[in-house]
């Protein structure tokens, strides 16, 4: 590269430095910075042997002159290229700019699956020598078993749910228990399946493409006819997807009165939320067959809702009831 004292990267400089910023999903791995100064003796980079990564990975490039002050990212046209340790198979090359700024190169690639992975970066399409180190990624997305969400695609949704299930003291580790999709829609195999098995996350998908659900804070169980209330009331609604076209974002609808109604327990019924808010079975009706909304009865309503309006009524699933669920799945901490 042409050297200019102020503003140039100067590969054979032990004063410049490559940070390379990564961020995953992991909360204590936000802001990991990599400091990679160049050492004109043995022309590498000194890097760990492995970082452990989960499955989103992002970070960044910022290009440094000697006197550490940060320079033009664009101009010296910098890329990293991530690829399959087992195979010189490319996965992705990153050369997105950061909206707003030149000054920093911002990757970011989801990984599907485990495994192990290389970053090799290169300036102006020469690679730095020895640049490579591994990745290995591991599996750590919440609710991981989930059909709809892996349907969905969507990492904000898995990482929005785990923030609430554990601001509600729920630990991650969910296991999926029931799925309509296999076990059908009877609210009996519910039960069988879901009672008594801790905390709960409650998630469904309409065919008009509406997400939303509930968690409960406290075990469903086969009593006959009883209400249960979580200590602090901690269970909650949720729209991940409306369509409203003014929620755009995910939305949690805390419990904010009628505080004694936060679940109902019935064997003959489905997973109940407050005092109708969210209702599936009845009797000989299955949980496809009878459902319905009338939220604002316990979970806290949207912002600017009226309690028994229309709009309330319709706000999780587009209509008040009878919905064409397109599927049902149920998570529980036990």
């Amino acid at each position: 590269m042409n050297k200019k004292e102020n503003n140039q990267l100067i590969c054979n400089s032990k004063f410049n430095k490559i940070n390379i910023i990564s961020n995953d999903l992991k909360q204590n791995l936000k802001n990991w910075k990599l400091n990679l100064p160049f050492d004109p003796n043995k022309t590498q980079i000194d890097l760990p042997n492995e970082i452990q990564l989960e499955n989103k990975l992002q970070f960044s490039i910022l290009l440094k002159n000697k006197f550490n002050e940060t320079i033009n990212a664009q101009e010296f046209n910098p890329k990293a290229e991530i690829l399959k340790s087992n195979s010189n198979e490319m996965i992705t090359e990153i050369t997105k700019f950061k909206e707003g700024t030149n000054q920093e190169l911002i990757g970011e690639n989801l990984f599907q699956k485990e495994g192990e992975y290389q970053i090799i970066i290169s300036i102006n399409d020469q690679k730095i020598p020895k640049s490579p180190f591994k990745l290995k990624v591991i599996d750590h997305f919440f609710l991981k078993e989930s059909e709809i969400l892996q349907i969905e695609n969507n990492p904000k949704f898995n990482q929005i749910l785990e923030k609430w299930i554990k601001e509600a003291g729920c630990n991650s580790n969910l296991q999926r228990r029931f799925n309509s999709r296999t076990d059908g829609w009877k609210y009996q195999t519910f039960h069988n399946k879901c009672d008594n098995k801790g905390k709960s996350i409650v998630l469904i998908k309409l065919k008009n493409n509406s997400l939303f659900g509930g968690f409960a804070a406290i075990d469903w169980d086969s009593t006959t006819g009883t209400w249960k209330q979580s200590t602090g009331n901690k269970s909650f609604l949720f729209s991940l997807i409306s369509l409203d076209p003014k929620f755009k974002e995910p939305l949690k609808m805390p419990v904010y009165q009628d505080k004694l109604k936060e679940i109902y327990c019935d064997p003959d019924y489905g997973p109940i939320f407050g005092d109708g808010d969210l209702r599936f079975g009845y009797y000989n009706q299955n949980m496809k067959e009878y459902n319905y909304s009338d939220l604002g009865m316990t979970y806290r309503l949207p912002f600017g809702y009226k309690q028994k309006s229309n709009q309330a009524k319709n706000f999780l699933a587009g209509s008040h009831e009878n919905w064409d669920i397109f599927q049902i799945e149920i998570f529980c901490e036990k």
